[in-house]
C-alpha cells in the first residue's frame, strides 16, 4: 500500500478541487470558457491564459487545507510518513477477508477466462480484488494464516 506524502496529497487534493468546480466558482469565464473548461479542466488550465491561470490557483489554493491541518489528519489516521501502517494492518486484513469471501464463487474461475471479458465490470473488479489480495499478502498485511 503506497501512503500519500502531504505535498502528493495536495497535489491531489488540487486536482480533484479542479475537476469539481462549478461555474459559480469562475466568473471570469465567458460560457465558451467554461464548455471548454468543463470537458477538461486539466487541459483547459494547462492552455488558459495567465489571467485565468491565475484565477484557478487562486480558487484550488483557497479550498487546499493548510499544511499543519493536513499533517495533524494524516497522523489521526495513524499513517505513519515513513511507510509503516501498524494500526491499518487489522483493517487490510479484514478486507482481504471479505473480499476473499465474495470471491469464493469465482475461486476455481483461471484468470485467463476472466480476461476474455475484458469490457465487463465484473470480470475486472474479480482480477482487481485478486490482485489487491496478492499485493497484501505479499506485504505482509494480510494478517496471519493465510
Amino acid at each position: 500500500m503506497v501512503v500519500m506524502t502531504p505535498d502528493q496529497h495536495r497535489f491531489h487534493n488540487g486536482l480533484r478541487i479542479l475537476a469539481n468546480t462549478d461555474h459559480e466558482d469562475l466568473k471570469t469565464l465567458t460560457d465558451g470558457e467554461w464548455i471548454r473548461f468543463q470537458r477538461d479542466p486539466f487541459r483547459y488550465f494547462i492552455s488558459a491564459s495567465d489571467a485565468h491561470k491565475d484565477a484557478i490557483w487562486a480558487l484550488i489554493e483557497s479550498r487546499q487545507p493548510r499544511r499543519d491541518d493536513l499533517l495533524a489528519e494524516l497522523q489521526m489516521q495513524n499513517v505513519r510518513l515513513d511507510g509503516t501502517l501498524a494500526r491499518r494492518n487489522t483493517t487490510i486484513a479484514d478486507l482481504v477477508k471479505a473480499l476473499e469471501a465474495l470471491l469464493k464463487p469465482f475461486a476455481t474461475m483461471p484468470d485467463e477466462v476472466l480476461r476474455t471479458y475484458p469490457d465487463t465490470p465484473q470480470p475486472i473488479a474479480i482480477l482487481a480484488a485478486r490482485e489487491a489480495i496478492a499485493a497484501a499478502r505479499n506485504d505482509g498485511l494480510a494478517g496471519g494464516g493465510e
